[in-house]
């Protein structure tokens, strides 16, 4: 059975690292809070925090865009039940 503490630890360090990622930490600066020595580790949270704010980035531009087709579509109707 494996020790209460370590799991913990790891789930503790684990979201430390994501938050800190997501609020733009550096991949030195990861390797300083938390003590990582290769950079592979802080490497890893620094990507997926990237691939996040890449992905909130472009679901922007699909609702964006999305937005202003509904409403030329809209105002067409509307023009067109106008002029008849």
């Amino acid at each position: 059975m494996l020790p209460a503490f370590p799991v913990a630890h790891m789930g503790c360090a684990k979201a430390g690292a994501c938050r800190a990622a997501d609020n733009g930490a550096t991949e030195a600066q990861l390797d300083a809070l938390f003590g990582w020595r290769n950079g592979k580790m802080a490497a890893l949270y620094t990507r997926n925090a990237n691939r996040k704010k890449l992905a909130m980035d472009a679901a922007g531009t699909l609702l964006s865009e999305r937005n202003a087709n509904l409403y030329s579509l809209t105002s067409k109707k509307v023009r067109a039940t106008e002029e008849k």
